[in-house]
This record gives C-alpha cells, structure tokens and sequence, in this order.
C-alpha cells in the first residue's frame, strides 16, 4: 500500500470507527481473548435465537465456535459497553464456508491470500436499521484491517438486503453458483428457519476492496449525527 494510502487508512480508522463512534457511545475491537470469543458466540446465539432460524430443538451450541474462528479475524461491537454486534474475516486460502457451501463457478480465481471471506455478521436486532452504525462500524473494522494487510478482495453471502450495509462503501457483485455442496444441505437442515426465510433471497457477493469510498460513508454518519438524536 502506498504511503499516502496508508496515512488516509489511519486518519479514515481514527475518525470513523475511534472518535465519532464514542460520542454515540459505540466502540468497536478485534476479538482476541477467549473472552472476547465467548462474547461473540453469545451474539451469535442471541440473533440465531430471536430471529428462529434454528430447527426446533436443535441447539447447536457447537456450532456457535466453529473450526473458522481459530483461522479468522473477529471484531466486536459495544453501545455503552454493552456487546451488540460482531463479524469477521477469514483467509479462503486456508478454509471459508463460502467456499465449502457454495460451487462458485471459477472460485480458483478468488482464492487467494489477498481475498478474505466477510462473515459471521451479527447485530442484535434493536441495534438495526435506523440505528445502523453498528452495522457500518463493523464492516468499518474489517475494511481498515484490509486496507493495512494487503486484502484487496471479500467473498461472503447472505440475504440480498446484507447488501445495503455494503453499499455505502462500494458496491458488491453477485457470483453465479453451481450445484450446492452436501455441506450446504446440512445447513439447511439445522438452520431450518434461516433458509425457509431467506433460502429464495440469498446471494453470494464479492467486493473489490480497491474501489471503496469510506469517506463517502464517514461523510453520511456526521450528516446523521446532526440530524438524529435518538442514539
């Protein structure tokens, strides 16, 4: 990265996800104790409960710590100190569901060390829509990462509504799939309220990270911190 580059990716992390967020109250970090990962799969828990998306009677408490936690990135979102919202990032090189769910036609031209998979993306619910920062700040964390470790490129999926949190800083592009994998068929079966209420809406997404305009996206917050204060 160039050094003009890197100097914006500092000042644009410093504004957007250090001082502005803390006059709304939110902080954000990455998740590096076993702390900080228990935190994170009990957000998991809490959206995947209120929202039904488990089968009945499926717990799936293992599921909350996959094997992708150990080779990921993961960033936390706090209002007032309390934990809200989390997401990560994980090297396709060394594994990524979206890889293991999804036959994306010529995947072996994303799979590399500068294309990380966005995922895991959780926000409780009363923290969505009008109060979208956590939304934002998150994915925030994970483009200033990107930036500073040479990752030019997201893959992920998800509802296609996902996609306007991405939106305000570049536009994703859908990927044509092949045949779901037997991995993917599970999933269904055990997130049975996930697929039957997205299953016809799901998209799987790439990002150019190059061609983000965080700037555009600090700009739409301090307009919304004038004009709002329901925060």
């Amino acid at each position: 990265m160039s050094t003009i580059r890197h100097i914006r990716a500092l000042m644009g992390s410093n504004l957007l996800l250090n001082w502005y967020p803390k006059l709304l109250g939110y902080t954000f970090r990455r998740a590096v104790t076993e702390k900080d990962f228990e935190i994170a799969c009990s957000i998991r828990h809490a959206v995947y409960t209120k929202c039904g998306y488990l089968a009945a009677g499926e717990q799936w408490e293992n599921k909350f710590h996959d094997k992708y936690d150990d080779i990921s990135v993961t960033f936390l979102a706090f209002y007032k100190r309390t934990p809200i919202g989390t997401i990560r990032l994980t090297n396709t090189r060394q594994g990524s569901p979206v890889f293991e769910h999804f036959n994306i036609i010529n995947a072996e031209a994303l799979m590399s060390e500068a294309c990380w998979e966005i995922g895991r993306f959780a926000v409780l619910e009363e923290y969505r829509k009008s109060r979208r920062f956590a939304s934002v700040g998150l994915i925030g964390m994970c483009y200033y990462h990107s930036l500073a470790n040479d990752i030019h490129r997201w893959v992920g999926y998800g509802p296609h509504y996902i996609l306007k949190s991405f939106m305000l800083f570049t536009k994703p592009k859908t990927l044509p799939l092949g045949v779901l994998s037997e991995a993917h068929q599970e999933a269904r079966q055990v997130l049975s309220g996930y697929f039957h209420k997205h299953g016809d809406h799901l998209v799987v997404f790439s990002i150019n990270i190059a061609k983000t305009k965080p700037w555009r996206t600090l700009g739409y917050h301090l307009k919304t911190l004038i004009s709002r204060t329901d925060e």
